[in-house]
């Protein structure tokens, strides 16, 4: 039986494949996992607006899981200088990375001013807080879609962009919430309750730009150029040159 040559180009792209898929794989499932945290924080949220557990406990529990996304984000920065290849540009990964931790500071301090504020408008903010809980769900989905870049196409690009309008909508929603409030009579309650509101505002303007920074990135690619910039049948390569 003879034995296969391989050249040693063929040896460095071998070496090189197994740095990328694998590394590839970390990293997005390092951010599928913050991500997949800031969910868990929504999810305590909603209970402790609906009244289910002991609201110290909430809070705790979202300090503790506000540790876990910084030491995931200092697991994932380790990742980054570790690849050798890259889904994505690093500094837009990073970049998304940063701004999924610091949601979750956000999202720490609504529960703490909640605490210290509440108003019983637990209503109002459970509205935003359930569009945020949606708009999490669609990041995590779309983020997902970054594990197989050699594989995908413009269709690609959706999940997230649906994620942004899911995020986008955090602030509509937001600011109906705040309008409706100042149509009665300006309370110190009311005024409790739009501070929260601006608290949760903050939480879906950082979700808004982690996904404007990868959905940029996706962009950027070669994979991802506009299809106008595409020879169209039947046109020599020099046109529109």
């Amino acid at each position: 039986m003879s034995r296969r040559w391989s050249s040693p180009f063929d040896n460095l792209r071998a070496f090189l494949q197994s740095f990328g898929p694998g590394v590839t794989g970390e990293l997005v499932s390092d951010l599928v996992r913050q991500l997949s945290l800031a969910t868990k924080g929504i999810t305590l949220v909603i209970d402790m607006l609906n009244g289910v557990g002991i609201p110290e406990d909430t809070t705790h529990l979202l300090a503790q899981l506000k540790d876990d996304a910084d030491h995931l984000h200092s697991e994932f920065i380790d990742s980054l200088t570790r690849a050798l290849v890259t889904p994505l540009d690093r500094e837009d990964l990073y970049r998304y990375s940063r701004e999924i931790r610091d949601l979750m500071d956000e999202l720490r301090d609504f529960a703490r001013e909640w605490r210290l504020l509440h108003t019983g408008s637990d209503e109002v903010l459970l509205r935003v807080v359930c569009q945020l809980a949606n708009a999490l769900d669609a990041a995590r989905r779309g983020t997902e879609k970054l594990a197989h870049p050699t594989s995908a196409s413009a269709q690609d690009l959706q999940p997230l962009i649906d994620a942004l309008r899911s995020a986008n909508l955090v602030r509509r929603v937001q600011e109906e919430e705040v309008t409706a409030l100042f149509h009665g009579e300006v309370t110190m309650d009311l005024l409790r309750t739009r501070e929260l509101l601006h608290r949760l505002d903050a939480v879906g303007r950082h979700l808004v730009a982690g996904l404007n920074i990868i959905i940029d990135g996706l962009v950027k690619r070669e994979e991802y150029e506009p299809r106008s910039r595409e020879p169209q049948p039947g046109a020599s390569p020099d046109e529109g040159a």
